[in-house]
């Protein structure tokens, strides 16, 4: 329970002086009428205070605390017995000592204290974060004489959020010092952004190359405005070639691969990546004068090029084959390539290339291959037949590119979003938590409240049930994850229909729902969509209302019927200024793509159909 040590006040009449005076005996039966109605309203509300999950508690101008709920017990870990008259600094760490005065000198100016982030010390001495409020509590003189607090436990919200900050500066670090340049570029072609590879490619400072044109650094006009019209067009481009000016007057040559960040149809900025490929085209423009093989195995990749023989076997000098795993050209010939391969890969590899020998086919696979310093990279193959005149094939030409850092990063990506997604589930798991809570704060108000009409009350407890129903299916998107690409408007419906009845009370309704397979985030919109138009109807007409959805004239369709008194002439939502019908209007012609309809009918009663495109779906059953 909770502890109020402030002394109780009462009223004594002398009744040898007022006995005879019945104007001052029912002004003491009034007197007492509001006593005991008093009482009863603080019983109320140290019952609601008892109850709280949150800790409260209170304490006097000098710091003398005054009253304990049994959260601030579990909270803190003092007892009402151990924590009453003790002075507040006892759950202060020693930095923050002063916070209590300064709430009330706050107070005393007409400040609010709310949610303010800090920190208290639990009996044990260990620290948590709180989320403090602060309330002044007034005399009968409206004087304040004490301080109300309110405090919840943030400590894992705060983990969380650190985290978030530890993650964030990582991938900053990363995209910053990452070994390939980036750069974004507004709609008007100025630079917004670069990351120090791009900078130190070109030799400029930051200041000389941000917020500069990037035709600027372009040494062929027509190639950045074919890149930046691409772009425009929500293009993506991948190693587009170009060549960038440098600050010393030289040119790179580079793979442009980009694309634009979109908000709301607006060019926020593009989103490149800049590959300095000079090297590679100066060593094509030494190997087109050699032979044939060598042109050819440029042209797929100028990472670890090798040859084979008709029959698939290694043969001759291959020195970046020799320079990348170490082996001399006698251990490698042959199939003796396949000992630097790891020995869980060799063999596939080794079946793998024989078919591809045996089809004339190109070839390629991923294995793992130890470097010469004795390192496992992850290499990606690819190799084609070289031909000669006759269409028979001469020899192989493949090459090797390690891949190992790109298959880091993906893995990298996918841990973030697995993190992401476990932050986003528990956020909506608390809120969801909260709705619960209130609704059994209510029900406790309905059952112990005298001024509160209890139909109002629990009218409101079936909306917060109602909320929470349709906060769980709001979130199914989230919760189903990325794989699912449908989901079951009957299943959806199910979940939905406990909360609907539960908030119509009596009220008949009547549900015809065809199967039908729908992308997930039309399901979120059709069901908060059915709700406003069910909760409309409950609103405005009386008996039963009935839903349908399925298909009609190959569109999907929602239509609700209620038996009211339908809609007033001249009746025109897109001029009225109502929340629920702009919700409605929203969800119909944008979130769905479709249109709706009002009509009134001719046996009377209100019915509103919603029409939009039909997917790729499969109608299954109908079920009422």
């Amino acid at each position: 329970m909770c502890h109020d040590y402030d002394a109780e006040k009462t009223v004594r009449i002398d009744s040898s002086v007022v006995a005879d005076s019945s104007v001052r005996i029912a002004a003491l039966s009034r007197e007492e009428i509001a006593r005991k109605e008093a009482e009863a309203t603080r019983s109320q509300l140290a019952a609601i205070v008892e109850s709280s999950g949150d800790a409260i508690f209170s304490y006097d101008l000098d710091g003398r605390i005054l009253t304990w709920n049994r959260s601030a017990e579990n909270l803190y870990g003092y007892t009402a017995e151990e924590i009453i008259r003790q002075n507040i600094t006892l759950l202060l760490p020693p930095e923050r000592m002063r916070e209590p005065s300064s709430y009330i000198a706050a107070i005393h100016e007409g400040k609010l204290v709310v949610n303010l982030e800090t920190e208290r010390l639990r009996k044990n001495g260990s620290r948590f974060w709180a989320l403090l409020t602060a309330s002044p509590i007034r005399d009968e003189t409206e004087r304040i004489s004490a301080i109300s607090i309110i405090v919840r436990d943030i400590t894992e919200r705060k983990r969380v959020e650190e985290a978030f900050q530890k993650t964030e500066q990582e991938l900053r670090d990363f995209v910053e010092n990452a070994t390939v340049g980036m750069h974004w570029v507004a709609a008007d072609g100025i630079i917004l952004w670069a990351n120090q590879n791009e900078l130190q490619l070109l030799g400029y400072a930051r200041e000389e190359f941000i917020g500069h044109n990037i035709a600027e650094f372009h040494a062929d006009q027509q190639v950045i405005q074919d890149i930046l019209e691409r772009l425009t067009r929500d293009e993506t481009l991948g190693d587009y070639e170009a060549r960038l000016r440098c600050k010393d007057g030289s040119t790179r040559d580079v793979l442009i691969s980009s694309n634009v960040l979109w908000k709301n149809g607006k060019f926020v900025h593009t989103r490149c990546f800049t590959r300095d490929i000079t090297e590679r085209k100066l060593a094509e423009e030494r190997l087109r004068a050699s032979e044939e093989r060598f042109r050819t195995a440029v042209s797929a990749v100028s990472d670890i090029v090798w040859t084979n023989n008709a029959s698939g076997e290694m043969e001759g000098e291959q020195p970046g084959w020799g320079a990348f795993s170490g082996q001399s050209q006698e251990e490698y010939q042959g199939y003796g390539w396949s000992k630097a391969v790891h020995p869980e890969d060799a063999q596939p590899t080794i079946d793998a290339w024989n078919l591809a020998v045996e089809e004339k086919g190109t070839f390629e696979f991923e294995h793992r291959l130890r470097r010469h310093d004795g390192e496992w990279r992850v290499c990606s193959i690819r190799a084609v037949p070289v031909l000669d005149p006759n269409r028979k094939i001469r020899e192989w030409v493949g090459v090797h590119t390690d891949i190992t850092e790109s298959k880091q990063q993906q893995q990298e990506i996918l841990d973030l979003n697995v993190r992401l997604q476990r932050a986003m589930t528990e956020s909506h798991h608390r809120i969801k938590n909260h709705l619960q809570v209130l609704a059994a704060l209510v029900e406790l108000q309905t059952q112990e409240t005298d001024t509160v009409p209890r139909s109002a009350m629990t009218r409101l407890n079936q909306h917060i049930h109602a909320l929470a129903s349709l906060h769980d299916l709001l979130t199914i998107e989230m919760k189903i994850g990325g794989d699912v690409k449908t989901i079951s408007t009957q299943e959806a419906f199910d979940k939905l229909l406990p909360a609907v009845r539960r908030s119509l009370g009596q009220r008949r309704i009547t549900f015809k729902i065809e199967d039908i397979q729908v992308p997930p985030n039309q399901v979120g919109t059709l069901l908060l969509l059915t709700n406003e138009l069910v909760s409309n109807a409950a609103k405005h007409g009386k008996g039963d209302i009935e839903v349908w959805f399925g298909v009609r004239d190959e569109m999907l369709g929602l239509e609700v019927i209620d038996d009211g008194p339908g809609f007033p002439d001249r009746f025109d939502p897109k001029t009225m200024s109502n929340t629920g019908l702009e919700l409605i209007e929203s969800l119909s012609r944008w979130d769905l793509r479709g249109e709706v309809r009002y009509e009134n009918r001719a046996e009377g009663g209100a019915c509103v159909f919603v029409r939009f495109p039909l997917p790729e779906v499969k109608v299954v059953a109908v079920n009422s």
